[in-house]
């Protein structure tokens, strides 16, 4: 799915904030440093994207995991925060 609608999300994307000031559009090497960087890891259930009848992407949101417990085993330190994400998600 991510593969599928990886493109027509960031087309949604310029879309929606192509009129919020200050805002400008992602260019095509943008895009695609994003979807590299960002849809190798993003795990299936935590991405939902809803399409129309012609496929068009219409609505998507991503959720992330807490770092909570990795912040409070950290002391609020965020530099090695993945670190403690890591060890916190054995648990």
């Amino acid at each position: 799915m991510i593969k599928n609608h990886g493109q027509k999300i960031f087309d949604f994307w310029n879309i929606c904030y192509a009129e919020l000031y200050g805002a400008s559009p992602l260019t095509q090497c943008q895009v695609d440093h994003y979807k590299k960087m960002y849809f190798n890891f993003i795990s299936i259930d935590t991405l939902s994207v809803i399409v129309d009848k012609a496929d068009n992407v219409i609505a998507f949101g991503v959720a992330l995991p807490s770092f909570t417990m990795a912040l409070r085993t950290a002391k609020g330190h965020l530099f090695f925060r993945w670190f403690y994400t890591y060890i916190s998600s054995d648990e």
